[in-house]
């Protein structure tokens, strides 16, 4: 948000001074070596003597010369407390900030000091999933886990009253990639877990993974599963989901099992696309008037519909 507003600023005679966080990123670094897909390791871990957010100051010196004392209006995430039924909740909210572009502008340079680490680890992250799920180990699974907004069960005709007491179902998808046990080559499975307990926790987690491996163990022979997902500690990330993943191996049978976390804030994954074929069938479905659905087992019935189940001997992708 920063960026935009040193944008907008700067474009009246001129084009975009920073091309968003990876332009941010990569205007902080020295080039990269011809051949080599990253920066080099002292660019983007900041120890270069050569480049740093240093070259970022030194690009927006004549904007701040020029306008440095002016005032600006730009918005920013703050991490706020609200008054919720009596209770005081912790949330992120985005507030409006005024103030001058030299005051933004050393904001910016604070905090693009870790942006180039964070943006290298989510890359290097992702090619690392990419070949697992495209090329997965013989006997292993790799999982993507994730909650997603819970579903609303509304009506087409509802009377007045029945829209204050609407029912909500849990809905996790785990999308799992492995070898398709016909022809070897990679596949993918979606799995969607609808609840009515509408907690989100490392119980519910365990749960589901639990019914995954029973499911899975029905087709393939299964000695190792690789789970990814978000950093959500109460469902992944603590000492509960910690000793599920310790236990594995007596839980489901000597299964390995390993845990990854994806860095934080780097938009929709796969299993929110899944969820939202789900929910948006489901709710067109309710609007045609060609389903009821009421809550979550009524939910499960609709989504058990639209499974394609391939033939016995056929692939399964």
């Amino acid at each position: 948000m920063k960026i935009k507003a040193l944008n907008i600023t700067h474009s009246h005679k001129m084009k975009n001074i920073i091309h968003w966080v990876y332009g941010l990123s990569r205007n902080t670094m020295c080039g990269k070596i011809n051949g080599h897909n990253y920066h080099k390791r002292e660019c983007i871990q900041r120890k270069c003597k050569e480049c740093g957010t240093k070259k970022i100051k030194e690009k927006m010196e004549g904007l701040i010369k020029k306008h440095g004392d002016k005032a600006i209006t730009r918005k920013r995430w703050e991490r706020t407390t609200v008054n919720n039924n009596g209770k005081d909740i912790a949330k992120q909210q985005i507030t409006t900030k005024v103030g001058t572009i030299l005051e933004c502008t050393s904001e910016l340079l604070a905090e693009a000091e870790t942006i180039s680490t964070h943006l290298f680890n989510a890359s290097c992250q992702l090619e690392q999933f990419v070949k697992l799920s495209t090329a997965p180990p013989p006997k292993t699974v790799t999982m993507v886990l994730d909650f997603v907004q819970n579903y609303t069960c509304i009506f087409q005709d509802e009377i007045q009253s029945a829209h204050w007491h609407h029912a909500s179902a849990t809905t996790h998808p785990i999308i799992c990639c492995y070898q398709c046990p016909v022809c070897i080559e990679a596949m993918q499975e979606s799995l969607v877990f609808i609840s009515s307990d509408t907690t989100h926790d490392s119980h519910a987690v365990h749960g589901f993974v639990e019914e995954a491996v029973k499911h899975l163990r029905e087709k393939l022979d299964v000695t190792r599963i690789m789970r990814f997902s978000d950093g959500a500690s109460s469902q992944y990330k603590s000492r509960g989901p910690f000793l599920d993943i310790a236990m594995a191996a007596y839980d489901f049978r000597y299964i390995d099992m390993e845990h990854h976390y994806f860095s934080s804030r780097h938009g929709k994954g796969p299993s929110d696309g899944e969820s939202a074929v789900i929910k948006s069938q489901a709710t067109n479905s309710v609007k045609a008037g060609t389903a009821v659905i009421q809550n979550a087992s009524d939910l499960a019935s609709f989504a058990k519909k639209l499974n394609k189940i391939p033939e016995d001997g056929q692939c399964e992708h």
